[in-house]
């Protein structure tokens, strides 16, 4: 990277490709096009370290990535430009992304397919792409089981509780996390059954 000065002022840096494609020296004298264009790639070169410091950190789907970049106040065509190049380089993956969010999901027995989905889609990832990766996840794991579980260990917070009202939250509670109405239903004939 290059700093770039206008009247002993820094205002910009630049990749040294820049510099050399904008035929930059020390001394030049910039117009009012030129100038222009050194902002325009300044703007360009931080939304690109930004992007890559902020996918370092964690996978971000394109849309999460993008409105990070727009918190910046940078152009929107740059923005795009940025992730463009992103996805071209391979940093930058919905599909892999909501695959590995998906897996991850059902790994740790959290949330059931709905809300899965509904996590997916709040991070800009498309129905399509979040319907396959949701389908790919569950592919190995029996949706019951995991409901079962998460039933079971919500059920310890609830002692003490009478049976009605147990039996209510849970239902809320397996809801709110994605499953069913019939996987639900069976988990909660397991777990705390209807009276006769």
């Amino acid at each position: 990277m290059v700093w770039v000065y206008l009247d002993g002022e820094r205002v910009a840096r630049l990749r040294v490709s820049d510099v050399e494609e904008l035929g930059l020296r020390r001394g030049l004298k910039l117009g009012e096009a030129l100038k222009t264009e050194v902002m325009i790639r300044a703007q360009r070169v931080e939304a690109w370290e930004y992007a890559v410091r902020l996918l370092g950190l964690r996978s971000r789907s394109r849309v999460e990535l993008g409105r990070c970049l727009k918190t910046r106040k940078l152009d929107q065509s740059i923005v795009e430009a940025v992730l463009d190049e992103l996805e071209r380089l391979g940093y930058l993956d919905d599909r892999e992304y909501a695959r590995r969010l998906a897996e991850e999901a059902v790994k740790t027995g959290r949330l059931g397919p709905a809300a899965i989905r509904v996590k997916l889609r709040q991070q800009g990832i498309s129905d399509e792409v979040a319907e396959d990766a949701v389908e790919k996840a569950m592919a190995g794991a029996d949706e019951e089981e995991l409901a079962l579980r998460v039933a079971e260990k919500r059920l310890r917070s609830m002692e003490g509780l009478d049976r009605h009202t147990r039996r209510r939250r849970l239902q809320a509670f397996l809801g709110r996390r994605g499953f069913s109405g019939e996987i639900i239903y069976n988990v909660l004939q397991r777990v705390i059954p209807a009276e006769d």
